[in-house]
């Protein structure tokens, strides 16, 4: 579990308990998987990885303005979304970090709620600045 991943020893300890079919590790597990968690705290890990993706990038490529991480981050968060590679020309000012932000992206995808007009799970370029700036 990539959400999880982070934690340290307890993880291992949950993992442990899970393979002895142990209730309380396999409830702590289904709680700690992003679409248990209420819409505020999903909210809350959504705004969270994007700022992180947002720090990685702009560590990548020192000087990025926000807007156009934003909207590198939009672009490749719609071409993951859609099947397709998110490593085109348009996206140049991301390749240090290419393999880094597919997996947050890809994994994100699992787990962010579907906007109900679109039917889309990725944030556009304009609600991730909002976040990052």
């Amino acid at each position: 579990m990539l959400v999880m991943a982070a934690g340290g020893a307890w993880v291992d300890e949950i993992l442990a308990g899970i393979e002895r079919r142990d209730p309380l590790a396999i409830a702590i597990a289904r709680l700690s998987w992003p679409p248990a968690m209420p819409p505020i705290a999903l909210k809350r890990l959504r705004d969270g990885r994007l700022i992180a993706l947002a720090v990685c990038s702009s560590l990548a490529s020192p000087g990025m303005p926000p807007h156009t991480i934003a909207r590198n981050l939009g672009v490749a968060g719609r071409e993951i979304e859609g099947g397709r590679s998110a490593w085109h020309p348009g996206l140049a000012d991301l390749a240090a970090v290419r393999a880094e932000v597919s997996a947050v992206i890809a994994e994100m995808l699992t787990w962010l709620p579907r906007n109900i007009r679109t039917g889309k799970g990725w944030p556009t370029a304009r609600t991730i600045y909002e976040i990052i700036r």
